[in-house]
């Protein structure tokens, strides 16, 4: 029953009547643990507003997460083709931030850096209440496919958990991707002409 809710959600979404911070892990768990349910029935126009939105999010297999979601909507609707596109770019451009780039500066701490699970407005082990630790363990085990919950599993044996299952979403979330631009066959090279260059060579390395 509650799938039933989740379409007209997305419609409270786009209308501006809920929070994307809130709203759009719902939407990603619907995709990854439904995927079914969700190419029947989610709309289309919930990509954009994910890609306006995956910022606000720090951890990197979140954001990975997100940008699956989006992939998925870009695959199962018709878009016109500039729209698709541009959609395409901007979502590849999402991707670059998830690799390491070049010239950055090391970070210090923060959830960036050793791929501490959180999402805006969850209580932190540095916050005033106490985290909800089961709680946010399931969260973050819905927010991996079915496919990588052994991989998630395997990860907290790891000395860094977090960046080990940050880097097994990275994987799966490039995986999707050269799927889709293989799918085009000869055109996936003009497709990629204004993707970032750390994107074009993480889909040349696999």
């Amino acid at each position: 029953e509650a799938l039933q809710v989740l379409p007209a959600l997305t419609q409270r979404f786009l209308e501006g009547r809920l929070v994307a911070t809130g709203f759009l892990p719902v939407a990603c768990t619907w995709y990854l643990q439904h995927p079914q349910h969700f190419q029947e029935n989610a709309s289309p126009a919930l990509a954009q507003g994910i890609l306006e939105h995956v910022g606000a999010f720090k951890t990197a297999r979140v954001r990975a997460a997100l940008l699956g979601t989006c992939l998925a909507l870009l695959q199962k609707a018709s878009f016109d083709a500039a729209t698709a596109q541009a959609l395409l770019t901007a979502l590849c451009s999402k991707c670059g931030d998830l690799l390491p780039q070049q010239d950055a500066k090391p970070k210090k701490g923060g959830a960036e850096v050793d791929g501490q699970f959180l999402l805006p407005g969850l209580p932190t082990s540095a916050g005033a209440l106490p985290m909800p630790r089961r709680a946010v363990a399931l969260l973050e085990r819905a927010l991996v496919p079915p496919a990588l919950h052994a991989v998630l599993d395997a990860c907290a044996a790891q000395p860094k958990p977090g960046v080990a299952a940050d880097k097994g979403m990275e994987d799966w979330l490039f995986t999707q991707l050269a799927a889709y631009l293989n799918s085009f066959g000869p055109r996936a090279q003009e497709l990629a002409q204004d993707f970032p260059v750390t994107v074009i060579r993480r889909l040349q390395t696999g």
